[in-house]
């Protein structure tokens, strides 16, 4: 696991001290701007600013992107109070253990993290380097007014010892600032450190801040970690599965999708999860997908049963998931299309160039509609990785953030096992095959989470192999697949595959519990093992994946491995 080397810190805080007093002058509030009532500017009410969409076109574009954000948090004070407004009045939003809260409630003006191990007022940082551009996204806990909104981010070449340097302005309500490097090269390492100067007034130590990592020199073929469905857990503790992943020494981190379930508060939710992780993704170039409970509702059909771009599908307000997205995703490499959909919701697949692979990062919910399953992916998607698939020059894998096919073949209901055989995915046909036609001469390996099953398959058909992750906290249901391993089955939606192997949850653990949820305030590692918890671990070196199941509960070991052919099309 690469860590962060304290000369390399020192070149940092050497270099950027000669330019830390004219910077501190610049860093000035924006409280006034920024707690500027939208109503009062824009002279509307704010349902009829940024709910009213009987206009031809969208009123939601209208806004400024400022005032939009704070306009949907007013009309709907309940929604988001955890972070945004007056989000320090707000004591009794959270349902549950309120002391989960503690880590900023407790935080006074100017002050660091209370729990932090660290004294720092830095939650966590998201960064990505595709080709030559770093992108970072810097998170903060809710800031006072008082306190400034404006920090410096500082990246140096561990061998060069060249100096990048930029300031971002922190957004109101998600906390979190973004800046882009370009023309940084693969032939070195970095290390990085942000400075944020609470109070713009008082220059001394007890108001300034310093957040450091590293961003390792890129390997041809990565090491991959794959951790999603972080469930309702009682605690924000996550310091076993960080502990875990760490010992694996990944090169990229892909948090697959339901990084929270607080759908009434999804800005705080994936704020508290980077905050427990955070000594992951400082030093691990980090991808994150967006599922269904990170856009607020339990299962999602993006376009529901209307036209595929329709938006139709999001019970969330637009410029609430907009500010979701920009606060999780903000990081990675430019969108691959500047699409947006008809009720103003942005799109954001893309792929990210690692050495010598090249990952594809879909969107498996924005387009998916229910009429006839003709969508699954949408048009522009689908013409947009097939123009991906183009580039022969690197190692190709799709990430999803639900697998392409059912594999379930049961789910736990009090204690019982329910059939799954006969439930069809009514969106995955035609789209799904469209999707699979394009891209089966392109790529042999699909990597995906959500079911919270672990287990690996080949569809026989395409020759094209699938991982998918187990559940890092498997308390919301459990699925298994009961099939024999080694054979060849049908899943619930017609798909030939063949079952490599799957990782279920044990007999004796449901048949006692019935269902997931009677689980959550279980004090039990034991029990917590096996249900299933864990994290998923993919090798790659441009002939083959290894896929490794890994738990992390009362002690980290790797339950299976399968190896599965994952060609450079360069060899073929």
């Amino acid at each position: 696991m690469p860590s962060t080397d304290q000369s390399h810190n020192s070149q940092v805080q050497e270099a950027s001290n000669r330019k830390r007093m004219m910077r501190l002058t610049v860093l000035v509030p924006f409280v006034t701007a920024l707690w500027l009532s939208p109503a009062s500017v824009v002279g509307k009410k704010c349902g009829d600013v940024c709910f009213d969409f009987s206009d031809e076109e969208p009123c939601v574009e209208n806004c400024q992107k400022k005032q939009r954000c704070e306009c949907c948090f007013e009309w709907n004070p309940r929604q988001e109070s955890l972070s945004t407004l007056k989000w320090w009045e707000n004591t009794d939003a959270l349902e549950g253990d309120s002391s989960r809260l503690e880590w900023f409630r407790k935080r006074q003006v100017y002050e660091p993290i209370v729990d932090s191990k660290e004294r720092n007022l830095v939650a966590g940082v998201l960064y990505t380097h595709s080709q030559t551009t770093l992108k970072m996204t810097v998170l903060f806990p809710p800031l006072y007014p008082e306190e400034t909104r404006q920090a410096a981010v500082f990246v140096i070449g561990t061998s060069t010892g060249k100096l990048w340097e930029q300031t971002c302005n922190i957004n109101d309500g998600t906390w979190h600032c973004t800046v882009r490097f370009d023309s940084i090269p693969h032939t070195e390492s970095y290390v990085y450190e942000v400075q944020y100067t609470a109070d713009s007034n008082h220059y001394s130590s007890d108001y300034f801040y310093n957040y450091g990592g590293s961003i390792p020199m890129q390997k041809d073929y990565p090491r991959i970690a794959g951790v999603g469905c972080f469930g309702k857990d009682s605690t924000k503790n996550k310091d076993e599965l960080r502990d875990a992943i760490i010992a694996q020494d990944p090169d990229i981190l892909v948090l697959q999708g339901d990084q929270t379930y607080f759908h009434k508060n999804l800005l705080y939710g994936f704020l508290e999860t980077i905050y427990a992780i955070n000594d992951l993704t400082r030093n691990i170039p980090t991808i994150v997908q967006l599922d269904d409970h990170d856009y607020g509702q339990g299962n999602i059909w993006g376009a529901w049963d209307e036209d595929e771009d329709s938006g139709a599908g999001f019970d969330v307000a637009p410029c609430v998931v907009n500010a979701v997205q920009d606060m999780s995703i903000g990081h990675l490499p430019d969108p691959g299309s500047d699409q947006t959909l008809d009720n103003g919701i942005k799109s954001y697949y893309t792929n990210y160039i690692y050495g010598k692979t090249d990952l594809a990062i879909m969107e498996s919910r924005k387009f998916k509609n229910r009429r006839n399953g003709d969508s699954l992916f949408g048009s522009n998607q689908e013409a947009w990785v097939q123009e991906w698939c183009e580039d022969q020059e690197r190692l190709k894998v799709i990430l999803l953030q639900t697998p392409i096919s059912l594999l379930a073949t049961n789910s736990t209901r009090n204690g019982k096992l329910t059939s799954m055989r006969a439930v069809i995915q009514d969106v995955t046909t035609p789209g799904r095959d469209r999707f699979l036609d394009i891209i089966k001469d392109c790529t042999q390996l699909l990597l995906s989470g959500d079911q919270h099953l672990g287990i690996a398959v080949t569809y026989d058909q395409y020759g094209m192999s699938e991982c998918a992750s187990p559940a890092a906290s498997n308390d919301m249901f459990w699925r298994l697949n009961s099939f024999e391993e080694g054979k060849s089955h049908m899943s619930g939606d017609g798909m030939q595959y063949t079952l490599h192997k799957v990782w279920n949850v044990k007999r004796n653990t449901y048949l006692k519990y019935g269902n997931a949820k009677n689980t959550r305030l279980v004090d039990n590692d034991v029990m917590k093992k096996n249900r299933a918890d864990g994290f998923l671990m993919v090798d790659l070196d441009g002939t083959t994946a290894t896929c490794e199941m890994h738990s992390y509960r009362v002690s980290p070991e790797k339950v299976w491995e399968v190896s599965v052919p994952a060609v450079d099309r360069r060899r073929r």
